[in-house]
């Protein structure tokens, strides 16, 4: 019911021997003698109609009551009713044809409104009439795709969007349903950038702005006024040249993503951890110096990336974040960890490559949710034997390491799919395949002696 979808809304029309109905001047559908309805655009075949959705019976009418487009009915009925050629069952072909006749008449004389077809025959059939000459077509399409992406379904959007219909809108003409308190942040932005910014960097629905995507455009600042943006779920602002976020941010309540990297921001502001809806954060390649303690109360964050920037150690606070999947912070100047590490109980992947750690403390051995751990390029000389419990664990690189000796506890393990010592101090012959409880563990090595070399 995807595919040419309607709903017989009114059926006002008597079975009778005819097999060509003109909707108008330009529209035309006929029933072939194959049983198929076929819909003509100024006498050239334009489609089929593939399925026709029942009336729906009384007692599912509450089910509906809240529904205002075909294309909500359409995810609510059950697919079940479709036969397997397409075809509902028991309908006679006769009976289909007017059924679509008085679907696309409705269609027809409520303006072209496309709630009332399925989004995927509504759109490419008004786009068709308008370039045939329907001035109706011609004087709705454009509004129509502004309206039903605003106010749209989300399957709706993702069509438009997918089917490259917000192309044939200008940016003015994209931009026409924000509201004008929120385009006026956007056109703060907007100053800084030349040329304008394309329809791509704006996401909106029900006239608020829910993404920004200002990326690469060397922005040297986020205006305050961001704050007024109270539907916004992603703000992405990489490639930039921001040196700061203001604190306005924390009074974005709705903000789920928060993309930063590759700017030259040296701190974050402390009001980050009053974005309670925060799920992803991403400060890599910057020149961050510390993570504000309230980085903590983010209680929804489940990727951190911190890849790339200058920080020496880590608030306690982190380990509060226990809805956390994903933590990198590869690239620092981090010596210590802190202990509660094992508090991280849904990490599944800890990225500490090129940092200047020289112990791992024996509490992440108790984060049992780990798949992939990775230690390489530090100054580690041995591993705590707790790391044996993580029986998750399929992935351990701990290459560029004076490690001279690995833990029995780490051959125990017995989802451990790959391991790399490269650059270590182990002895060649006293890790092998057989050593582990997995045989057909992957063992990535050179057989080469771990040397100091610059990590940073």
């Amino acid at each position: 019911m995807r595919q040419c979808g309607f709903i017989l809304i009114k059926f006002l029309f008597l079975i009778v021997s005819i097999n060509e109905f003109k909707v108008n001047q330009h529209l035309t559908l006929k029933l072939n003698t194959k049983g198929e309805t076929r819909i003509f655009v100024s006498g050239v075949y334009f489609r089929q109609c593939k399925y026709l959705l029942l009336i729906i019976p009384t007692q599912h009418l509450t089910n509906f009551k809240e529904l205002k487009s075909i294309d909500e009915v359409a995810l609510n009925l059950d697919d079940s009713l479709e036969s397997l050629d397409g075809r509902l069952n028991l309908i006679p072909p006769e009976t289909e044809f007017w059924g679509h006749c008085s679907n696309l008449q409705v269609w027809c004389e409520h303006g072209y409104k496309t709630d009332l077809l399925h989004s995927n025959l509504a759109f490419p059939l008004l786009e068709r009439l308008a370039e045939v000459g329907d001035l109706q077509a011609q004087k709705v399409f454009k509004a129509e795709i502004v309206r039903r992406y605003n106010s749209g379904v989300e399957s709706v959007r993702e069509y438009l969007r997918e089917n490259q219909y917000l192309q044939k809108l200008s940016i003015e003409e994209f931009h026409s349903a924000i509201c004008s308190e929120e385009y006026g942040v956007v056109d703060e932005i907007l100053q800084q950038i030349e040329p304008k910014v394309l329809r791509s960097g704006i996401n909106f629905k029900n006239g608020r702005i829910i993404q920004l995507n200002f990326s690469g455009y060397k922005l040297k600042y986020l205006p305050k006024s961001v704050q007024e943006l109270k539907s916004l779920k992603i703000l992405q602002m990489s490639y930039n040249l921001l040196n700061e976020i203001p604190e306005e941010i924390g009074n974005l309540q709705a903000l789920k993503e928060v993309l930063l990297y590759n700017n030259k921001l040296t701190k974050l502001p402390e009001s980050i951890g009053k974005v309670k809806s925060l799920e992803i954060l991403n400060i890599n390649n910057n020149s961050l110096t510390e993570i504000p303690k309230s980085i903590g109360d983010l209680e929804f964050l489940r990727v951190l990336e911190m890849h790339n920037n200058q920080l020496k150690s880590l608030p306690v606070e982190i380990c509060n974040l226990l809805n956390l999947e994903d933590l990198r912070i590869s690239k620092n100047f981090l010596e210590t960890l802190p202990v509660s590490l094992m508090r991280l109980k849904n990490l599944q992947k800890l990225t500490l490559s090129k940092n200047k750690l020289s112990l791992i403390p024996r509490s992440l051995g108790r984060a049992l949710n780990l798949k992939r751990l990775s230690l390489d390029k530090n100054r580690l000389t041995s591993l705590p034997k707790d790391l044996g419990n993580l029986e998750k664990l399929e992935f351990l690189d701990i290459s560029f390491n004076p490690i001279t000796k690995i833990p029995d506890s780490i051959f125990n393990l017995h989802n451990l799919k790959e391991l790399w010592i490269i650059y270590t101090n182990l002895e060649p012959d006293s890790i092998n395949e057989k050593h582990f409880y997995n045989e057909s563990i992957r063992i990535i090595h050179n057989n080469k002696r771990y040397k100091k070399i610059n990590l940073n």
